[in-house]
């Protein structure tokens, strides 16, 4: 059987079969491994104590219960969570937001493979951020598109320059990128800096490239409150993603959304009748987590206690990462401002990034995403780690890391 050369552009580096298998092959020898590979809040079987929010679990019991909810939902999402979105989104400054211009989806990743397979076709391309979530460029390969990238700038908080993603930009390019806070990077962006970035890309793209805002860790920064893209412009088009995975640590319950703002009209239905129809095709998204995320949106307010609860102890969590990993002999660290991802960077003996992951996890028993799945030159050394594990289960792996660091710098 022949395999479509599509599923050969594509890769995904956080979940890499062939590591995968590894380490389930190092398991079933009896060795532990701590794994700080996969950002899931609920993962580990609830082990990392990010418990989805009781009126959202309610929300989905009680949907489920009522026999009401059994039958597909409208491909684009039902009205009354698209009313619920409408007014949180008005809530929080974003300014053109029309009901007819909300999308939900399975999950943003749901909507980001929607919005691709609308838009790019050979000789189109996507401004993306480097290093990018993995994501973004697998499919763009698998829809044979382009990838073009600016750079994060590890000397300057991982911030990107404007004036490099504006030079990027040209009749084919279908959008812009921004991720923020930022995954895998750990960096938020603050008002100035955006407002450079749509001048930038607004002057480039006369206003006709849009930028897709991914704001899904929007709720996790750690200092200053968050600003959306789409609360700054009233004339770049935008879109905005936003779900219940991260922001309401429940990514089992598979439900994101997409709020395209200042798009001219026809452009606007063109668009959101490409991807309702591929919506369409896989019928609806899972119609009782539409009821969980109205309760999420509507209910967070009440529910402050919990959010700054989990929050807290994120916070928590990834200081006591950065604080371990900036003492360990061979490896730089920049100190994350939001999400629960840092991206360190790796000095010794290692040819590349993958050599080191592997020497790492077959050594040391510690799973990290080397940098090269995020676009990063693999002899750069850098890889992501995540901070969601209780701090005695990220001590045993900085334990690990540091004997296995000082053992290869021979200290």
């Amino acid at each position: 059987m022949k395999i479509s050369e599509r599923i050969f552009r594509a890769n995904y580096a956080i979940r890499d079969n062939a590591v995968l298998a590894e380490v389930e092959k190092l398991k079933k020898s009896g060795r532990t491994i701590f794994e700080l590979n996969i950002g899931d809040p609920g993962g580990m079987e609830g082990a990392y104590g990010f418990a989805v929010p009781k009126h959202i679990v309610a929300a989905y019991v009680a949907a489920l219960k009522s026999g009401k909810n059994e039958g597909y939902a409208t491909s684009q999402g039902d009205i009354f969570l698209r009313k619920t979105i409408q007014k949180d989104a008005l809530s929080r400054g974003i300014r053109d937001v029309n009901v007819e211009n909300i999308v939900t989806g399975q999950g943003v990743s749901e909507i980001i493979d929607f919005l691709f397979a609308s838009l790019l076709d050979k000789g189109k391309n996507v401004v993306l951020p480097r290093p990018d979530y993995p994501l973004y460029t697998a499919l763009a390969g698998y829809y044979e598109g382009d990838v073009r990238y600016y750079d994060l700038d590890p000397e300057n908080n991982w911030e990107p320059r404007p004036e490099q993603i504006a030079g990027l930009i040209d009749e084919n390019t279908i959008a812009v990128i921004l991720i923020n806070p930022n995954n895998p990077t750990g960096t938020a962006y603050d008002a100035p800096l955006l407002k450079r970035i749509i001048s930038a890309v607004s002057k480039a793209g006369g206003n006709c490239v849009p930028i897709i805002s991914d704001e899904i860790y929007r709720e996790l920064r750690f200092s200053g409150k968050h600003v959306p893209l789409a609360s700054l412009s009233t004339t770049l088009p935008i879109i905005t993603f936003d779900g219940l995975s991260k922001n309401h640590y429940a990514p089992g319950y598979r439900l994101g959304c997409a709020i395209f703002s200042n798009f001219c009209k026809k452009d606007c239905a063109c668009l959101m009748d490409a991807v309702t129809k591929l919506g369409g095709f896989r019928l609806s998204a899972n119609k009782p987590a539409q009821h969980a995320y109205r309760a999420a949106l509507e209910d967070r307010a009440k529910n402050a206690a919990i959010y700054a609860r989990h929050l807290k102890q994120l916070k928590a969590r990834t200081k006591y990462a950065y604080s371990r990993l900036k003492k360990i002999p061979g490896i730089s660290v920049d100190e994350p401002k939001g999400a629960f991802y840092i991206l360190p960077k790796a000095s010794g003996p290692w040819k590349n990034d993958k050599e080191f992951q592997l020497a790492l996890l077959r050594e040391a028993g510690v799973l990290v995403v080397p940098g090269s799945g995020f676009a990063m030159d693999p002899k750069g050394l850098y890889f992501r780690v995540v901070t969601l594990p209780p701090v005695p289960a990220q001590k045993k792996a900085y334990d690990a890391l540091e004997e296995f660091m000082k053992k290869h710098l021979g200290k």
